[in-house]
């Protein structure tokens, strides 16, 4: 879904402008609806606004419903879609629908497109394990209609749009470039040169304060966490009337194989996203009322990926009110003194790094987690029967979370990724 506002100085010129909009989208994409509104101006800009989404909203909830035809029992299906196939590409011979001929066309035409398949193509060569990473700013729609709701004057109103598509442009989208332009130190300090940077990372798609990437596993926490911590310490806006309003952000990383599709891995990423965004706009994880940074991650090494409630329904739950994965974690420092602190995630993972345990004792412990507690609570007692120590430092196996049911397992999610922690190892 996207939309468009414009002014036009006339009813006539508006309505022109819009049946060729939408003949245009008709003709070029097939299958997209378009729904057009418009209202006469008037001098109060915030009335004005909210008439034309109230009149947009009226047609679209009372327009027929428009779609190509689909397909009869006499016509052959794409295998894909379902959709009617309408002939075959002429690369691959593939039959295709209607809708794939234009998706196709368009990558064939566009050079750019085309560019950065062919290098995701060479990201899966030389990557063991791939991450796709959605981040998305948080509630941005609602808290830039905070800071217009109360203005009415036309060019003020148009003034303070401006400021605020500067202040994305000028904060959000040039820590993207500040962020990137690090992590080719880091990856120069890996020994990977400049020239072969783009087999590692690559930025897929950047809206607004919408932002997709693909890149080595091993370098994705340590981005997202750098980006997040600088670009939450710049204002959206800031003035007498509302005070600072500071960038927040949340963050899905997808941990996957490179035979993983980048749609499934996009889909994963965004996934974790949403369920970061849903942790975060708790009112028991508010800070200071606003919504924090956050951060979620899911390891799926399979082909298949299935949706991320589910798995972790299906998978990561053990004993009555007992759950393995303790993910999403606030980047926050005002969340220090709760389980989820992004910080002390990392730290537990770095222990773990340092080899505080061998490599049958990690697996002792995940295996304990997979069972269950009254389990993992006999094998610690084993393992210190042994010899063996769990150091104080770590904290308990189990621990309960504010707004959450049940217990949550403290180490799973450290033993999980602890390899895609701190320096990178290409």
């Amino acid at each position: 879904m996207f939309r468009i506002n414009t002014k036009y100085r006339t009813g006539r010129l508006c309505s022109e402008v819009s049946k060729a909009f939408s003949r245009y989208i008709l003709e070029h994409t097939y299958s997209l609806q378009v729904a057009v509104a418009a209202v006469a101006k008037t001098d109060n800009m915030d009335n004005d606004i909210n008439q034309l989404y109230l009149e947009l909203d009226r047609i679209k909830n009372t327009e027929a419903f428009s779609h190509p035809l689909g397909t009869l029992p006499i016509i052959k299906k794409e295998k894909t879609s379902g959709a009617p196939v309408i002939g075959a590409d002429k690369d691959t011979g593939e039959e295709i629908s209607m809708q794939t001929y234009f998706k196709r066309e368009k990558v064939r035409s566009d050079k750019h497109l085309q560019d950065k398949i062919r290098m995701l193509s060479e990201m899966s060569k030389y990557n063991d394990k791939l991450a796709y990473i959605h981040m998305d700013g948080n509630s941005m729609g609602l808290t830039i209609g905070r800071i217009m709701g109360s203005i009415s004057d036309y060019k003020e109103g148009i003034i303070a749009r401006r400021r605020l598509n500067m202040n994305i442009m000028n904060q959000y989208v040039q820590t993207l470039a500040d962020s990137k332009d690090w992590l080719l130190t880091r990856m120069s300090d890996d020994g990977i040169p400049a020239e072969e940077s783009d087999r590692y990372f690559q930025e897929l798609h950047t809206g607004g304060d919408d932002i997709n990437l693909a890149m080595n596993a091993r370098y994705s926490f340590m981005f997202v966490e750098h980006f997040i911590k600088e670009v939450s310490k710049k204002t959206l806006w800031n003035d007498d009337r509302l005070g600072m309003i500071y960038f927040s952000v949340c963050a899905g990383i997808a941990l996957v194989s490179p035979d993983v599709s980048c749609r499934m891995g996009l889909w994963l990423a965004e996934s974790c996203c949403e369920t970061a965004k849903n942790e975060a706009k708790k009112p028991i994880n508010l800070i200071n009322g606003n919504v924090g940074n956050w951060i979620d991650f899911h390891i799926n090494e399979d082909s298949y990926i299935n949706d991320i409630d589910t798995i972790r329904e299906d998978r990561f739950k053990t004993d009555t009110n007992t759950y393995l994965c303790l993910r999403p974690y606030c980047v926050d420092r005002d969340r220090s003194d709760t389980p989820t602190y992004y910080e002390k995630f990392k730290a537990l993972c770095h222990m773990l790094q340092k080899g505080i345990y061998e490599e049958k004792v990690t697996k002792m412990l995940l295996d304990g987690y997979g069972v269950g507690m009254s389990y993992m609570e006999n094998q610690l007692k084993s393992f210190e029967l042994l010899g063996g120590e769990i150091p104080d430092s770590i904290g308990k196996a189990y621990v309960r979370v504010a707004g959450r049911e049940g217990s949550y397992a403290n180490w799973f999610d450290a033993l999980q990724v602890m390899d895609y922690m701190g320096k990178a190892s290409i």
